[in-house]
């Protein structure tokens, strides 16, 4: 009796593997004439069915369902291409996949197939928007998306994963992992930033451009300030606060995953000043939009170079704290860290994990949120520099008093432990 509920069990999954696809393959067919549809809800939930036998009946029976089967939806699809003058393959791929997904759950893999099939949906639902996004690529940005495949498929996996060099200070699949992290999340952020008008959206422009790089996003909207009137000062402001405020907390969250034994006090000293910049960006704002003049902050984060250039300065600093702890103690990292935050803020907490946890116990919040400040106190600077006139020194004063606090709060924290 168990075997035989736990046979429905499987066949209801796969059921509602191909009902899922279905609804979608239904859905995108909807209005196809009658009789030009191979395939459509019902039929992706019977194909689902149909996997789930054919993996319920083993041997060669079982294996011959599923054979025919994909031949009768090949042989389906191939005669309504022909008719329609059509070339796409994806009703036929997406009903090979509901057999084996279908085949999977009934195989004792039920929660692996049903996340394959809510991907596959997903997928297939996007299909407008994924046309678009890579139409919208440049040949540029096409190669520095295989050059970050080769550094993410290739290299990734076969750095060894040990520590190399003096004090085993540099971690080489460490480094790259955080490559791939961090790169990744900045060229979706970088495509987003693509879909979203500068003139209607400064703010989710600058949000984010943040996330590939704050500093970047500070220096472009500073030197916007130089060629603007007084009636864009408000919302430049509030955009320039709100891309150092979503560049604190991506910092917070990459804490949190490198180096979760500093990130109580790291947030502790990072946050009040991050709610600083935030009160004054609500204040600043005056809800008026930008003119239409485009402005691009960042540039195409997977360029290759920008990836060596991070790894490197991850390195010198990674070696550069040992060091430090050597010569000077426990406080030496503090000014190794602070002077790689002004280079790369993510490159000074990957350093920072890569320290013994004794280390990091004891540097936990001031050894992170230094280099936070230091960084602030760059843009800053690049904010008064840049633009040259008396709204971009008003835009940097709120940018180092965030810095002060954060030194101030890291101090107590310091001093406390």
């Amino acid at each position: 009796m168990a075997d035989a509920s736990q046979s429905l069990l499987s066949l209801g999954y796969a059921g509602a593997i191909g009902l899922l696809i279905g609804l979608e393959r239904g859905w995108t067919e909807r209005s196809a004439d009658d009789g030009h549809r191979v395939a459509g809800i019902r039929t992706f939930g019977i194909l689902g069915l149909v996997g789930g036998a054919a993996a319920l009946i083993t041997g060669p029976i079982g294996v011959a369902i599923v054979l025919l089967s994909g031949i009768v939806l090949i042989v389906g699809y191939s005669r309504q291409t022909l008719a329609s003058d059509g070339q796409s393959a994806t009703g036929a791929i997406a009903g090979l996949l509901v057999l084996v997904l279908g085949a999977l759950a009934a195989s004792g893999e039920p929660v692996t197939a049903l996340a394959g099939a809510a991907v596959a949906m997903f997928l297939l639902s996007s299909r407008q928007r994924l046309h678009k996004l890579v139409s919208d690529l440049s040949a540029d940005e096409m190669r520095a998306a295989a050059e970050f495949a080769i550094v993410a498929l290739v290299l990734f996996p076969l750095a060894p994963d040990r520590g190399m060099g003096p004090f085993d200070a540099i971690n080489p699949h460490r480094v790259l992992f955080v490559v791939v992290l961090v790169s990744g999340i900045s060229f979706a952020a970088y495509l987003a930033g693509h879909h979203i008008s500068s003139s209607k959206g400064p703010m989710l422009t600058a949000a984010a451009g943040a996330l590939v790089s704050s500093t970047a996003v500070t220096a472009a909207l500073a030197r916007r300030m130089r060629d603007s009137d007084d009636d864009e000062g408000g919302m430049l402001t509030s955009a320039l606060l709100v891309a150092s405020i979503v560049g604190g907390l991506r910092v917070l969250v990459l804490i949190a995953f490198l180096a979760p034994i500093a990130f109580a006090n790291a947030a502790a000293a990072i946050l009040p000043g991050l709610a600083v910049l935030a009160t004054i960006t609500v204040w600043a704002w005056d809800g008026k939009a930008l003119s239409t003049k485009e402005w691009k902050p960042v540039g195409n984060p997977l360029e290759l170079r920008a990836a060596i250039a991070f790894a490197t300065i991850a390195m010198v600093a990674s070696l550069g704290a040992r060091l430090a702890t050597s010569a000077l103690g426990s406080s030496g990292p503090l000014v190794v860290f602070t002077a790689t935050g002004l280079a790369d803020v993510d490159a000074a907490v990957l350093a920072f994990s890569s320290l013994p946890a004794a280390d990091q116990m004891m540097l936990a919040g001031p050894a992170l949120a230094v280099p936070v400040a230091a960084n602030m106190l760059l843009k800053a600077g690049i904010t008064a520099i840049a633009s040259r006139n008396r709204m971009g020194a008003k835009a940097a004063l709120p940018l180092a008093g965030c810095a002060v606090l954060i030194i101030f709060a890291a101090a107590v924290i310091w001093f406390r432990a």
